[in-house]
């Protein structure tokens, strides 16, 4: 009879196997294209917008002062759309700045380099400013994007913020244009305050 040795303990398989299952998520697959062919609306405390068919609003809390939205695509890009009141808000690159340095700290697995900023023409309405980074995860690089932008609504600041793997930016651009054109004031709430 063989008998099959485990060098690593189940502890060991329990914490390595989501890692790699993460991981080859991340490098794998890409992104599927989202599918904006009939486009999803969603009104909440101060706003309303529409998102891609296929993408899915995972959290939106409503607070005095912030509302607070994440929306996952269904590979790894993700988009966090929120309402301060004008009172509690920096400027954008001040932002950006410092929700880099947060993402950064917090990472629970990897790290984050080589992040860069630049501002771009405003468009839309929205002022603009995008980070080029790498997340490094098990001795694997994978260039990173998050696209920064701003815009008063609803008598307060709409921030949100596109992440994304650097090669997927083009293909998820579509949907995250379909939600930053469609924001707009809930004309049946105002804004918590």
């Amino acid at each position: 009879m063989i008998e099959v040795t485990n060098n690593f303990s189940s502890t060991k398989w329990r914490i390595l196997l989501p890692l790699l299952c993460c991981l080859f998520g991340i490098i794998g697959c890409g992104e599927p294209e989202p599918d904006i062919s009939s486009p999803q609306p969603h009104t909440s405390g101060s706003i309303t917008f529409s998102y891609p068919k296929n993408w899915n609003i995972t959290q939106d809390s409503v607070m005095p002062g912030i509302q607070n939205l994440f929306i996952e695509t269904p590979g790894d890009a993700l988009v966090i759309l929120q309402v301060y009141s004008l009172s509690e808000l920096d400027d954008l690159a001040t932002f950006s700045k410092s929700f880099s340095d947060s993402a950064s700290q917090e990472m629970p697995v990897g790290e984050m380099s080589n992040s860069t900023f630049k501002d771009m023409p405003n468009e839309g309405g929205y002022e603009r400013i995008v980070e080029d980074f790498e997340i490094s995860i098990l001795g694997e690089s994978i260039p990173s994007r998050r696209l920064y932008m701003s815009k008063e609504v609803a008598g307060g600041k709409a921030l949100m913020i596109l992440q994304v793997a650097t090669e997927d930016f083009t293909k998820v651009k579509v949907g995250f244009d379909l939600i930053s054109n469609s924001l707009r004031e809930n004309q049946i709430q105002e804004l918590v305050k």
